[in-house]
């Protein structure tokens, strides 16, 4: 490894972690610009009853911990053996701030003959535990104020676990002002009898509270499905859906009547054939999406040593990509004679020449792409890239006022409710 980079690693081991970032963000700070927050929340008895925001700068990562009350764990019971498991996850933002997760609980009960003294070859044929149930809760979070909004359920999605293909996106009432709307929508790739394919798409509305459900046809080329492992972007008034072999699906979701549009990747990026799942999993790793400066962006890193990457700028009238930035990693990283293999983080929302990207599992480095040198870097701790079949970080900018800012839709909830029924009634807006 470079000394320059070594020395940066160190330092970056030596500072405490209190001193990297707040404990605990509060509406009466100033936030910066933007972050980048860890995919994976945790969960808190919190007093305030509403979310906390660990905030840093990048390349550190933000994280998100949820108060427990929205698992609902007095609804259900105690069984005998029987555990919960409880979860939660940032899976997209929009271009203002709020952020759309997921929580989940799940109820295992130990299989009655994994506990019996019986031959290695038998216990291996018995699933030790069998899930007896298991509950998905979808929220939209301002992480500054920390106020959550549910989504209501839809299609048995409460059962259900696809946010891969949910998106969040805001409208403000000003330029740079805070959001005044919301949608989310869900895009589905499906076959269809015919043997063509189609895409269901569902969308929620601040606005109604409802979720309406329409089938469109496919702008793909015939026989292509769409593998849909990489974050919904918020881009220029319109969700895209992103297929890192070949591009990516777009769609108004405020609009009544929703048209899909498409766009290619760069022609040297485009695999002519449909790749399988384990093809899929590491080329997630190496290619990204992401929206800065206003523009929309995609960056690749070559499988092999010297790992080139690559940066493009979708053009808004052609509609084609412009190589902005080509660098070769091992230019910036060795060690032993030998470059480590690195795997792409996100792109900076806010400097479209910066690029975060990840070494070992281990460290996350902040590489300028025009000056062609590393400029930051941070220790990943538990934050690790193959738990997520996408991006390890969701990079997140934040309007002003956003921290004084209501979550938009309807407000009321019925007096008199419980908890539980606030969080399991259909068919609103709710607040918690």
């Amino acid at each position: 490894m470079q000394a320059p980079l070594r020395r940066a690693v160190s330092a970056a081991a030596a500072t405490a972690p209190g001193r990297l970032r707040r404990a605990v963000f509060t509406a009466t700070d100033s936030p910066p610009p933007c972050a980048l927050i860890h995919r994976i929340s945790s969960a808190a008895a919190l007093p305030s009853g509403r979310a906390s925001f660990s905030l840093a700068p990048p390349p550190f990562p933000s994280r998100i911990t949820v108060p427990e009350h929205v698992f609902d764990l007095g609804a259900d019971p105690r069984e005998a053996d029987c555990i919960n498991t409880l979860g939660s996850g940032v899976h997209a933002a929009s271009g203002e701030g709020l952020l759309l997760l997921t929580c989940f609980k799940v109820r295992y009960r130990a299989h009655p003959l994994s506990k019996l003294d019986l031959p290695v070859d038998v216990l291996f044929k018995i699933a030790p535990f069998k899930v007896v149930y298991q509950y998905f809760w979808r929220f939209v979070c301002n992480p500054i104020s920390g106020e959550l909004v549910r989504l209501p359920d839809f299609d048995g999605q409460d059962k259900v676990l696809g946010d891969q293909y949910l998106g969040l996106i805001t409208e403000s009432g000003g330029r740079n002002g805070p959001p005044e709307r919301y949608a989310v929508a869900q895009l589905n790739d499906e076959d269809c009898e015919e043997g063509e394919r189609r895409f269901v798409w569902r969308r929620f509305a601040s606005e109604t509270g409802e979720w309406v459900k329409l089938v469109m046809p496919s702008p793909l080329p015939p026989g292509r499905k769409m593998d849909l492992n990489h974050e919904v972007l918020a881009f220029g008034g319109r969700l895209w859906w992103v297929d890192v072999s070949w591009g990516a699906v777009s769609a108004d979701p405020f609009s009544d009547r929703p048209e899909l549009r498409s766009i290619e990747l760069p022609a040297g990026s485009m695999l002519p054939d449909q790749e399988g799942y384990e093809v899929m999993k590491r080329l997630i790793k190496r290619r990204r999406m992401g929206v800065s400066e206003g523009k929309l962006r995609y960056a690749e890193v070559s499988s092999e040593e010297p790992f080139l990457i690559k940066l493009f700028t979708l053009d808004d009238e052609s509609g084609g990509w412009t190589l902005e930035h080509q660098v070769p990693f091992a230019a910036l990283v060795t060690r032993g004679g030998h470059c480590p293999v690195p795997l792409i983080g996100a792109i900076d929302p806010v400097n479209a020449d910066i690029l975060y990207l990840s070494i070992d599992r281990e460290v996350n480095l902040a590489v300028n792409m025009r000056d062609k040198e590393v400029i930051g870097c941070s220790l990943l701790g538990d934050v690790r890239p193959t738990k997520n079949s996408s991006s390890f970080f969701l990079p997140c900018m934040f309007a002003p006022g956003l921290a004084s800012s209501p979550i938009p839709g309807k407000k009321e909830v019925a007096k008199g409710k419980t908890l539980a029924d606030i969080l399991v009634r259909p068919g609103r807006d709710q607040k918690i």
